[in-house]
């Protein structure tokens, strides 16, 4: 990855121990641009899952803090500058990082999301030949004052998750839906003693949500078992996985 000439920039690939770093510098950002940080430590580890690894993960670096990151998972790209650092071409450089992973993961296009604040992001994009693919609205309902705002923070997370769902996603990333949407379950069926019906509703919604998902994962176990087990000779295979084997690639 090319830099700017700053003095004291370097880059390398992100670790798991950079998580809290890198949720640092996307609140700062967050606060920068809507005036509120949401971000979690969990939405970067799922970022870190997402792009395979830390690999996926490149991260610029000042004299002392983290000044850039940015990743590329199935052609969505996600990236940061921090606000103190802005103006530099540090975004540049991150921005031509994210074109050229998602070229060498044999994509033909990259997307980011960006938040209608960010003037110097669009900016930026517009510059490049980035087009504005669709708009996005995150809709809320105001429950009462003793609503709690997690609950809107994490309908966001699964949101943010879901719009990166799409046909031919890897496993792990309906795994992390699922997971997320099992989180805002369990926030919604403690509230539901103060709204009662209309959080028993959100909550059966909810649920059938994590079925379909964890069905699906179920299916994903038993098709990796059962190809462990028809690779390895010395297993004894009894007929009823003989009689499952046909359906293991379909």
């Amino acid at each position: 990855m090319t830099i700017p000439r700053v003095p004291g920039l370097t880059t390398r690939t992100a670790t798991r121990s950079d998580v809290a770093a890198i949720t640092a510098i996307i609140g700062a950002c967050e606060v920068a641009n809507d005036g509120v940080a949401e971000v979690h430590p969990t939405d970067v580890e799922q970022s870190l899952d997402l792009a395979g690894g830390e690999a996926g993960v490149i991260l610029v670096e000042g004299p002392d803090q983290l000044v850039g990151w940015a990743t590329v998972a199935d052609g969505r790209a996600e990236a940061n500058v921090h606000p103190a650092w802005r103006g530099r071409g540090i975004g540049s450089a991150l921005l031509a990082w994210t074109e050229g992973r998602a070229l060498a993961s044999g994509f033909a296009r990259v997307s980011q999301v960006v938040t209608n604040s960010d003037r110097g992001a669009h900016l930026l994009f517009e510059s490049t030949g980035y087009r504005i693919h669709h708009t996005s609205w995150i809709l809320e309902m105001k429950l009462g004052k003793a609503a709690p705002e997690v609950v809107a923070q994490g309908y966001r997370k699964v949101v943010s998750i879901g719009d990166h769902i799409k046909e031919g996603s890897p496993p792990q990333a309906l795994h992390a839906l699922r997971i997320r949407a099992k989180r805002l379950r369990y926030t919604v069926e403690f509230i539901e003693p103060i709204y009662e019906k209309t959080a028993r509703a959100y909550a059966k919604r909810l649920i059938a949500l994590q079925d379909v998902l964890g069905a699906h994962q179920d299916d994903v176990v038993a098709i990796a078992t059962l190809r462990d087990i028809a690779l390895d000779p010395p297993q004894k295979i009894t007929a009823p996985t003989v009689f499952a084997l046909p359906d293991v690639d379909r």
